[in-house]
């Protein structure tokens, strides 16, 4: 049986992953609990969720342009002088970026309707 090093580069990439999502979903509920505190209700934190709507989506947009820019100017040099000339992993990593952007967009699209003026 192997030994689980202490150290997080060593570390399983799904225990990482969960790991990750357990801290999300903890930070996320406890952000949440902070501001239902602080609007005075769950109606009233709502109403400043949409209110705030477009500055978050202005905060996203942000954020996903600082991470391209992050990737293609620093990470990605790297990653492609790591793969060599090999061009099926070039063709992968081409793949994985689009999946990438598509994940994005979908993740977008689905909160459309809440823009809209949906309940959801």
């Amino acid at each position: 049986m192997t030994r689980l090093s202490l150290h997080p580069k060593r570390w399983p990439s799904l225990l990482v992953a969960l790991v990750a999502l357990v801290g999300l979903v903890i930070i996320s509920g406890v952000i949440a609990s902070v501001g239902i505190r602080i609007a005075g209700s769950v109606p009233a934190f709502q109403s400043a969720w949409r209110e705030a709507g477009w500055w978050l989506f202005m905060w996203r947009v942000a954020l996903y342009a600082a991470i391209a820019f992050v990737w293609w100017r620093y990470r990605k040099p790297r990653v492609v002088k790591r793969l060599g000339d090999a061009p099926d992993a070039t063709d992968r990593l081409r793949r994985l970026e689009r999946a990438a952007i598509l994940l994005v967009l979908l993740f977008e699209v689905l909160n459309l309707p809440r823009w809209l003026g949906g309940d959801a």
